[in-house]
């Protein structure tokens, strides 16, 4: 079982909420961790998550260095802007990561969180809906060997 970390569960954050619910009643996942800055207006969820056993903090600095090393994978569907600092912090804690789409803002960004996933040893997944799709990978095989 995956143990994993969710930072944040608001607007599309909500999606990746459901499939971590999905993947824990399925046994492949088990939220461990989350952090919630309104706390308030996502009470629900909240109390689902505590429900799963599931620590809930308000800072995801907080919850990195509390599960860093003891969750297998972070799920980061936050604003764009937090792509980068979130995913480099989670790697340096000990995680993999799983952000959502696009990776990063800028380049630089994109370069930090690239140095970070090589100098931990950790892994990076972006979340483009087909990419990791196996009939997606069929796909490109066929349209580059000139089938198309």
């Amino acid at each position: 079982m995956i143990k994993t970390c969710i930072i944040g569960v608001s607007g599309f954050g909500d999606t990746h909420f459901r499939d971590l619910l999905r993947e824990a009643d399925a046994g492949r996942m088990e939220p461990v961790a989350a952090a919630i800055i309104n706390q308030d207006e996502e009470a629900a969820k909240c109390e689902k998550l505590r429900s799963l056993g599931t620590e809930i903090f308000d800072d995801y600095e907080e919850m990195l260095s509390a599960w860093g090393d003891r969750a297998d994978l972070c799920m980061i569907p936050t604003g764009i802007h937090w792509h980068a600092p979130m995913t480099v912090a989670a790697l340096e804690a000990g995680m993999n990561v799983f952000v959502e789409k696009p990776a990063a803002p800028t380049i630089q960004a994109l370069q930090s969180m690239r140095s970070a996933e090589k100098r931990t040893g950790r892994f990076v997944a972006v979340g483009f809906q087909h990419t990791y799709n196996e009939a997606t990978h069929v796909m490109k095989r066929r349209i580059v060997a000139g089938e198309f």
